[in-house]
């Protein structure tokens, strides 16, 4: 069940809405299309949504989020788009053995400026489709090619976005959202001047971590410790997924609560209930149900970049790792991340996204930048006075290189209201959102490093190269071979030998796109 459905929200692809075929016979689903194929066109437009709403204190997980907001130009370009086109009797929710009836590709050279298609060909009897979009993927016809609806549902996307060797970010992959009926009626009224219309939306598979603080620096009164001042100086994302998302996204129902593989799959469903409240539906990742609260699958750290354990207890490591991060419509964009979701027990360190902020903390009486050292509840200047005053006790001795200190914060998706208890998708990372932590105040000491070693005990990291070999994991998908009805997708297709040119004789068919906007969740208020 959780393999079998998908859904997607985000970025707005708009086929511009031009006359319908209404002298043509209806098309009813279920029944055969006009038999043959004619020169029909479709244009395809893209609009960028206006600017983004107010924001909330706390983060609401699900479709409204807190608020919304544009893009920048690197986030909303589409580069190529995929054309999906299938007659289902329930959308993308339809039979998973629906056939796909065309696959039509089209890149830049394909499109007028940004916003605009050229017409380009469709060779498809006259009928209404319903219509999948992807974008800036690259060329997927040769992985696509012969699967039914529910093999495109279930594809394995590794890609997001990419990033050059300077960290700059481009070609945001975009896939349909659900949130408008996506289908297109092709007919003899449909020539090059009066173009087919459609309305489909699409949305980011990544998601944004941003950051900022409300001051420069930060007066501490820590109760122990004494008074300070700190700064934020960085932060890193850590649990980043990088292994990869479904093409579409899916929403699962709790099974008592839980994600389980009996969860009632939803592609391209919403994730809060229609009369609004707290989020009742999971939205589920390729690995959701590996994710066990005990034993946790320490194998699964392979799926991740900066996995929490692989720094270590060393400060130059995490010191490495700290960045400032990218300007960004008044806050410091982090970083991007893929989805990263799993059920309300095992929301643990060991799954959940985390970001781990830096703060330069200078205790009253020493200087900026200044190394101390702490032994349980005092600082002390210099490590002979730290050594000596844990001598016998068993106590660590804490060093602050230049001053330097760590806080974590796990990052929320959605806030159900209790302290008690985790809700379902609290801590999580779905697509296209964007999560905003503001820094309001800093209360006292952080670690020397992020999950330092408990007093009197060694650590024992998972390496994230080995985590555990002798733990096998054979239900989780390849991230080398997401597709293994197409282990080689550069062999060519004995049904479609040449993939850049595989209906030489379509006639033509013209396409328009529109970006929808980040919707953002704020975790406003932080205190560290």
């Amino acid at each position: 069940m959780i393999n079998d459905k998908i859904k997607t929200v985000g970025l707005l692809a708009l086929f511009a809405l031009l006359p319908a075929c209404a002298d043509d016979a209806p098309f009813d689903k279920g029944h055969e299309p006009e038999s043959g194929t004619h020169e029909y066109y479709l244009r395809l437009t893209l609009r960028h949504p206006e600017a983004g709403l107010p924001t909330r204190s706390t983060p609401t997980g699900g479709e409204p989020g807190d608020g919304h907001e544009p893009g920048q130009d690197h986030e909303t370009r589409i580069d190529d788009l995929t054309l999906l086109f299938y007659r289902g009797t329930d959308g993308v929710n339809s039979d998973a053995s629906t056939p796909i009836d065309k696959i039509i590709y089209l890149d830049r050279d394909a499109m007028e400026g940004d916003n605009r298609t050229e017409p380009v060909p469709v060779n498809l009897p006259a009928g209404e489709y319903d219509l999948l979009t992807v974008a800036n993927s690259g060329d997927l016809r040769p992985q696509l090619q012969g699967k039914t609806l529910g093999g495109v549902r279930d594809y394995l996307l590794q890609q997001a976005w990419t990033e050059d060797e300077e960290g700059r970010c481009s070609r945001f992959v975009m896939t349909s959202d659900g949130h408008t009926p996506d289908r297109v009626s092709i007919c003899n009224l449909n020539t090059t001047d009066n173009p087919a219309s459609a309305t489909v939306e699409v949305e980011r598979l990544a998601a944004r971590i941003d950051y900022r603080t409300r001051h420069e620096t930060y007066t501490v009164d820590d109760a122990t410790y004494g008074h300070a001042a700190a700064s934020i100086t960085g932060a890193v994302v850590l649990n980043k997924m990088k292994a990869g998302s479904f093409l579409l996204k899916r929403t699962a129902a709790p099974d008592n609560g839980r994600l389980t593989a009996a969860s009632a799959l939803t592609y391209l469903g919403d994730e809060r209930p229609a009369e609004g409240g707290v989020q009742r539906n999971y939205v589920a990742d390729p690995w959701s149900l590996q994710k066990k609260a005990a034993p946790v699958n320490a194998a699964l750290a392979k799926l991740y970049d900066n996995y929490y354990t692989s720094f270590g207890p060393s400060q130059a490591a995490w010191e490495a790792a700290i960045r400032t991060g990218t300007a960004a419509d008044g806050w410091q964009r982090l970083d991007y991340t893929q989805e990263n979701t799993m059920s309300r027990e095992a929301q643990s360190d060991a799954y959940r996204t985390m970001v781990v902020f830096q703060a330069r903390y200078t205790p009253e009486g020493y200087e900026p930048g200044q190394t101390f050292y702490r032994v349980k509840g005092r600082i002390f200047p210099t490590r002979a006075e730290a050594e000596a005053a844990a001598q016998g006790t068993g106590a660590l001795v804490r060093e602050y290189h230049d001053g330097l200190c760590y806080y974590v914060w796990r990052v929320r998706h959605s806030n159900d209201g209790n302290d008690a208890t985790q809700g379902i998708m609290e801590y999580a990372i779905v697509r296209n959102n964007i999560y905003r932590l503001l820094v309001a105040s800093i209360d006292g000491l952080g670690d020397e490093v992020p999950f330092p070693e408990p007093d009197g005990k060694d650590p024992d990291p998972v390496d994230p190269d080995d985590p555990d070999p002798d733990e096998p994991d054979p239900d989780e998908p390849d991230p080398d071979n997401p597709d293994p009805d197409n282990p080689d997708p550069d062999e060519p297709d004995p049904d479609n030998p040449d993939p850049d040119n595989p209906d030489p004789e379509e006639p033509p068919i013209t396409i328009v796109v529109t970006v929808e906007e980040w919707t953002q969740l704020n975790e406003h208020d932080i205190y560290l």
